[in-house]
């Protein structure tokens, strides 16, 4: 569980294209919350920009 990483509303991602980071938007739920900020699920889709998901390793 160490190792878990997990993303909320209070996250940015950045497009890689270069574009401004844009704050993570989380519309799926409105229950679960890590910190205070409501976390992400695979149905939160970003529509804002071209995001790529890097390894933790990267």
């Amino acid at each position: 569980m160490a190792n878990e990483q997990y993303l909320t509303e209070a996250h940015y991602l950045t497009c890689s294209k270069g574009a401004k980071p844009v704050r993570v938007s989380v519309d799926s739920q409105k229950s679960i919350k890590f910190s205070g900020a409501l976390a992400a699920t695979s149905k939160d889709i970003q529509r804002k920009a071209n995001f790529v998901v890097l390894p933790l390793n990267a």
